[in-house]
């Protein structure tokens, strides 16, 4: 159990675990933090927030590709879960689109796995004074990006889609984001007319072609 006071605490999120050990190795010797916290499965993660009694800030850095999809719709549900949460995304992830998406939902910062030691520093300076901190490399990505060329799926829809492609039905989907079920039937009719798509199967296939989920 978390005590309060003096430093804030980590938590790394990545399914690869030797990249996960790794990175929380390297925030330790940082001194930055009192521990870390290392998970690879977003049970695990969401478990150990809910058991944290004392709100002792968490510095959360987390991969956006977990196994076979993305952890965007995770994000809208950490900082309810945990409230004193900084999210750090860190990804190395190259899909303008998916990027923008990213930057829709309330992260604090988002870091290249590319980035170097001294970048990282300046991104915990960053968010220790109540600024968000995004990676030139990141930036560069979208810079010349047309967005609006891109899919404008809202946070909601992104969300949504997130647990259609579990496999979740309608019905699932609707308890889960607490909305009614003719709600969550409009959001996908939307996002199908959005992409032309004709069916669920088309919707999903769309979205793993360009990498949102």
């Amino acid at each position: 159990m978390l005590k309060n006071g003096g430093r804030p605490y980590a938590a790394v999120l990545d399914d690869h675990p030797l990249y996960a050990d790794s990175f929380s190795s390297f925030l330790e010797k940082t001194g930055t933090f009192r521990a870390v916290h290392c998970f690879i499965e977003q049970t695990m993660l969401l478990q150990f927030l809910m058991q944290q009694t004392e709100k002792v800030p968490i510095y959360l850095f987390v991969d956006i590709y977990l196994k076979d999809q993305t952890s965007l719709s995770l994000l809208n549900d950490l900082k309810r879960i945990y409230r004193p949460l900084y999210i750090i995304v860190v990804s190395s992830i190259t899909n303008p689109i998916l990027i923008n998406e990213i930057m829709n939902y309330k992260i604090d910062a988002f870091l290249s796995k590319f980035s170097e030691t001294d970048e990282i520093a300046t991104c915990l300076q960053h968010i220790s004074n109540k600024r968000k901190y995004i990676s030139p490399v990141i930036t560069d990505m979208v810079k010349d990006y047309n967005m609006e060329d891109s899919i404008p799926f809202s946070g909601r829809e992104m969300e949504i889609l997130g647990l259609l492609a579990k496999g979740l039905t309608v019905d699932a989907v609707a308890q889960q984001v607490q909305l009614s079920r003719h709600t969550i039937i409009a959001h996908k009719r939307s996002m199908m007319a959005k992409t032309k798509s004709k069916t669920l199967t088309e919707l999903l296939a769309f979205a793993r072609k360009i990498a949102i989920i």
